[in-house]
């Protein structure tokens, strides 16, 4: 009966709802540390590798490239293709970064409602992509879209 009590009291009810909260606060401040953890991986993993990805470098101190953001997007990008390999496509986006993209065997390439092949994107093509980084700063390719190109 006593259990009972204790549990149905104002204090314990309380105590409870508070550490639940609390519980909750913890879970989105750590997801929030991850989340901001893996896009300063992915920048510094993208400018450790950048002779590698593009046979040059940035000169100048920190912030020589990006002034005016501290971070990019790893998830994706757009812009304009300026090489394609093997499984790789290099575009380059409206701030003239370069950067590499992944294509593997599953990825989704599409214009419009319809479904491409790597074979099929060329040269000067706008795409958008949507994928996950990898260690080498480069993004794994999900999703490409191509779209029109913008108008003068």
């Amino acid at each position: 009966m006593e259990l009972e009590q204790a549990v149905k009291s104002k204090k314990i009810k309380l105590g409870a709802a508070l550490l639940i909260g609390a519980l909750i606060l913890i879970i989105v401040f750590a997801a929030g540390v991850f989340v901001g953890l893996e896009k300063a991986k992915f920048s510094y993993r993208w400018g450790e590798n950048y002779f590698r990805n593009f046979a040059g470098g940035p000169r100048g101190g920190p912030g020589q490239f990006f002034p005016d953001r501290n971070y990019f997007n790893p998830h994706g990008s757009d812009g304009q293709i300026i090489k394609i390999e093997a499984t790789t496509i290099i575009i380059k986006d409206e701030t003239g970064t370069e950067k590499n993209i992944i294509v593997a065997a599953d990825t989704a390439i599409r214009k419009d409602r319809i479904d491409l092949k790597l074979d099929d994107l060329k040269i000067n093509d706008n795409i958008v992509v949507i994928g996950s980084p990898d260690d080498k700063g480069q993004i794994q390719a999900k999703l490409i879209r191509v779209i029109p190109s913008p108008l003068p």
